[in-house]
């Protein structure tokens, strides 16, 4: 006896304006969140000041990801809908470049080393975009990178700082780099989730990837670069992946 699937009704779709303004990626929130809040945190804590540069910092972040987001869709979109992209491209774009100007003014000129590193991930991000190849995982890991990356020059605004890698250093990377492997964990794990629901193959990835940095985890808080917490929390990710 054949069974029907009860459908659910159907949610009234944004139009391509309101998606322009506000994105629909729901994890990118905690991607561009969570990171910075760390480094705030680990800022804090190692009894460096919390400088006003730190408020456009934040500003900056969060309104040149609006803006590629908007940017993304009008690439996408047909030349005769990409109208409605130019206003939140536009008014996304110069708050970037006045907020990211008063980084630097408040901040100083030893942010700008961070430019170098980041660049060829912005370039990658835009490229793929113009592509239409915004979902890949290579796009993925480049925009959680910038996101991590971030968190990371809140702690150290001036990158060459962590060239010493001095014992005091090595537990902070440690966290970032964990942070790093958990959100691009994420990128194998909805894949396997929504755009390649029932594929064995991309099950195994997202499964495998929490299984290596589980023990990675398992490794750095052995030698007390991780708190314990941190194996724990992978484990639970893998399990996640698993069921």
């Amino acid at each position: 006896m054949s069974q029907t699937r009860q459908r659910k009704p159907n949610r009234p779709r944004r139009s391509p304006a309101a998606r322009g303004w506000l994105p629909n990626q729901h994890g990118a929130w905690a991607m561009l969140t969570v990171p910075f809040v760390v480094g705030v945190v680990l800022r804090s804590r190692s009894g460096e000041p919390l400088e006003a540069w730190l408020v456009p910092l934040a500003v900056a972040e969060l309104s040149a990801y609006l803006a590629f987001n908007a940017l993304g869709l009008w690439l996408h979109a047909a030349p005769a809908r990409r109208d409605c992209f130019r206003k939140p491209i536009t008014a996304y774009g110069l708050l970037t470049a006045v907020s990211a100007a008063l980084v630097i003014v408040l901040g100083g000129g030893r942010l700008l080393w961070w430019l170098p590193l980041a660049a060829p991930l912005i370039a990658w991000a835009i490229w793929q975009a113009s592509r239409k190849q915004d979902r890949s995982v290579t796009s993925g890991l480049a925009t959680i990178t910038l996101a991590v990356g971030m968190g990371l020059a809140v702690r150290f605004p001036d990158p060459r700082e962590l060239l010493g890698l001095s014992s005091d250093i090595a537990p902070v990377l440690a966290i970032f780099a964990a942070l790093l492997a958990y959100f691009a964990g994420t990128v194998w794990y909805v894949k396997s989730l929504i755009r390649e629901w029932g594929n064995p193959r991309a099950r195994r990835q997202a499964i495998g990837w929490y299984v290596v940095f589980t023990m990675l985890a398992l490794v750095a808080a052995a030698v007390r670069l991780l708190n314990p917490g941190w194996p724990v929390f992978f484990a639970i990710c893998t399990l996640r992946a698993w069921w």
